[in-house]
């Protein structure tokens, strides 16, 4: 079962890649660097770096972000997920404000993770991006 959903979230990454050579979705096949926390984690880890990418945008404010995440002390990827962020820079926009920071581009979010290693058992981890590559 845990191949079945690695595979399907490899698949769905590599169908936004597809999608943004044929329409204007450049916004959606940008990596994502992300720092990841997890409250209900015990032993040290609640801090994981994270990699994602946006599956889909609403108007580049709201994302629904697929992430993978390496406890900081391994390094090694041992969950993955999804979950809805919401970008300040396009908020701040939105609200007429000013982003000072042009080349800075933070999110925030909720995900659902789950361990690679265990049975499909997913909990809830906060996101912050900070961390923008485009491709």
């Amino acid at each position: 079962m845990k191949k079945i959903l690695l595979t399907l979230l490899i698949l769905l990454m590599t169908t936004c890649f597809a999608q943004a050579q044929e329409s204007p979705l450049d916004y959606l096949t940008d990596l994502n660097g992300d720092l990841i926390y997890y409250p209900l984690e015990t032993e040290g880890k609640q801090f994981h770096a994270g990699l994602g990418i946006n599956a889909i945008s609403w108007d580049k404010l709201i994302n629904l972000r697929l992430e993978a995440s390496s406890a900081m002390q391994t390094k090694v990827i041992d969950k993955v997920g999804g979950g809805i962020t919401c970008s300040l820079n396009r908020l701040a926009e939105k609200l007429n404000a000013e982003w000072k920071i042009e080349k800075v581009y933070v999110d925030i979010g909720l995900l659902w993770m789950f361990k690679i290693e265990s049975k499909l058992k997913g909990e809830p981890a906060g996101l912050l991006g900070v961390i923008r590559i485009p491709l």
